[in-house]
């Protein structure tokens, strides 16, 4: 039987089948499964990547691994350190990298292979660089009026006195005629 992924049950099932040393091809048969859906499982399912490298997932130190884990994994998705921190929220990684050199160079190396990935942080669009942009585009073509509940103000003018809607609120709709 084909599925994409194994459901709770059957993944329970497989971990304690694997807990007592029978092969994952054999316990994945047992259950009706084939291995497509185990590798599939084992993508989300921590306890079961725990049991396929053979060790017990209920240990008492697998939860901090998973931690280091998932750390490293937000670090290669291109994620700051302080916020990759964050996100796993247990331990502190600071003291994980000082008390373990090879998780050092592990969280450096993903760091380094990740900044190729790394977006460039996109300009912010200020009143004064707004203004700017649109006394340059009102020299081109007249500008259209913005209607707001307050009254009609020019864009230029709503701009420049920084009243642009930053929240999509009754009080601060604008539409353009």
């Amino acid at each position: 039987m084909t599925r994409t992924a194994l459901t709770d049950k059957a993944a329970a099932q497989l971990i304690a089948a694997l807990r007592h040393g029978e092969p994952v091809s054999d316990a994945a048969a047992d259950l009706g499964a084939d291995l497509a859906a185990v590798w599939t499982t084992a993508r989300t399912d921590t306890r079961l990547a725990v049991a396929l490298a053979g060790r017990d997932p209920d240990a008492p130190e697998e939860p901090s691994r998973a931690a280091r884990a998932d750390y490293l994994r937000l670090l290669m998705l291109g994620l700051p350190g302080p916020l990759a921190e964050m996100i796993v929220g247990e331990g502190h990684a600071g003291s994980w990298r000082s008390d373990d050199p090879a998780f050092a160079r592990a969280c450096a190396a993903a760091v380094e292979a990740s900044t190729r990935y790394r977006t460039t942080s996109r300009p912010r669009l200020t009143p004064q660089k707004l203004a700017a942009f649109l006394a340059e585009l009102g020299a081109l073509v007249p500008l259209p009026v913005a209607r707001c509940p307050g009254g009609g103000l020019t864009l230029t003018r709503v701009a420049v006195r920084g009243r642009l809607p930053h929240r999509r609120t009754r009080a601060n709709l604008c539409w353009l005629e």
